[in-house]
């Protein structure tokens, strides 16, 4: 038997350590830059310009998610990581760090994170700021400026006074454009969106809480046409009442500007789901026209490239077992519908949770089907083709 000398071993535990050190420094530069690949990072929401996007990821992290994000600059055909914001998801990554849920750039260089927190990139992602003030609950950039839904203290759908207010895109001087939000006695104010159309078009509809024991919970929708200088308070576009009351769940606004909306039944959350349609900016809407109804299947996203062109599906859960995503779509305003896509999974119960499903163009969208593919469609949603996230 050869032993080796006292000089090759200290030569032999060197190159050992060196590894190490370089397997150690790799390691750590990849949790610097935030990189994650694909089944380790959970897409929690996306944001578009043309070609240019950002996915809003999360990663485990102790009891809940940390943020993580990436870019694309050739409509998520490749994804580069970017620096880790200092956000966390939900659980323990918000014990340490400021809780978001959404990302929404304005521009290539100037974007947000928010829902509670809210935090500001002006680098494109390099770097973020905290913006001190109030929860923000909603955001949407426009071409001149950003309008979010702020709140002032946590409780919602308690009393929250809710405020719509508006800044250029990167700054912190927000400025109110309404305030003292209310929605029809019989509805708590679960939740708000703004959603824009063009510069001028905003609207902000308040959806009531389904799960509450008692009253209609309609939606009561906020609308100006005129950049925010006046505003309509409307009703919910569902319509009905008693036993046959229905309120919107979801409101999209295309990018041509008509509104879809779509509809749940008070007594039967989930069944019997329907859409209705405008194309005059909420002053009138189309009849409900029901959803194809299936076992385990309840939509509550839609989207609209087009007065007639829609896509509804359910979005993403957490739990165990099988469970079924589906992307149905119609050409027709809802009169007839079919199944373009749909995505069979084993729930993971600590996965992040969130959907997303939107037109970007008249016809191009995007819809995440699981918490590691991102499908896109460029006809309208007519076809959809799936494409894991791969961050590199």
């Amino acid at each position: 038997m050869a032993y080796a000398s006292r000089e090759d071993v200290v030569l032999m535990l060197a190159r050992i350590a060196a590894v190490v050190l370089v397997v150690g420094v790799m390691v750590a530069a990849a949790v610097a830059r935030g990189a994650s690949g694909p089944g380790t990072a959970d897409v929690v929401d996306l944001s578009w310009l043309g070609e240019d996007g950002w996915a809003l990821l999360g990663v485990p992290c102790g009891e809940g998610f940390c943020a993580r994000l990436a870019r694309t600059a050739d409509g998520g055909l490749t994804w580069t990581a970017l620096p880790t914001p200092p956000a966390g998801l939900t659980g323990a990554g918000c014990a340490r760090l400021p809780c978001v849920e959404h990302v929404a750039f304005a521009s290539t260089r100037v974007g947000y994170l928010f829902y509670p927190s809210l935090l500001v990139t002006r680098d494109g992602g390099a770097t973020w700021s905290r913006v001190a003030g109030p929860q923000v609950e909603s955001l949407a950039p426009g071409p001149d400026d950003v309008v979010r839904v702020a709140y002032n203290h946590e409780g919602c759908p308690g009393p929250c006074d809710r405020v719509i207010e508006a800044a250029s895109a990167g700054s912190s001087r927000w400025r109110v454009l309404l305030a003292g939000l209310s929605t029809i006695a019989v509805s708590r104010a679960d939740s708000a969106q703004v959603l824009r159309a063009g510069a001028d078009a905003i609207y902000v509809p308040i959806y009531g809480d389904l799960a509450a024991g008692v009253g209609t919970q309609q939606t009561t929708i906020y609308r100006s046409l005129d950049g925010g200088r006046h505003w309509s308070r409307l009703g919910d576009p569902c319509g009905g009442s008693g036993a046959r009351a229905r309120a919107a769940i979801e409101v999209a606004v295309s990018p041509r500007g008509s509104l879809a909306a779509l509809c749940s039944p008070r007594s039967a959350q989930g069944a019997d789901v329907s859409v209705v349609t405008s194309a005059d900016g909420g002053h009138s809407w189309s009849a409900n026209r029901p959803v194809p109804s299936a076992a385990g299947f309840a939509p509550d996203l839609i989207a609209s490239a087009g007065r007639n062109d829609l896509v509804v599906s359910n979005s993403l859960v957490s739990g165990s077992g099988p469970y079924t995503y589906r992307l149905l779509s119609t050409t027709d305003g809802g009169q007839r519908w079919s199944t373009v896509a749909s995505e069979s999974v084993q729930l993971d119960t600590g996965a992040a949770s969130t959907g997303y499903l939107s037109f970007q163009t008249p016809l191009d969208g995007r819809w995440v089907g699981d918490q590691h593919a991102i499908w896109t469609t460029t006809d309208g949603g007519r076809r959809w083709t799936r494409r894991a996230l791969a961050v590199g």
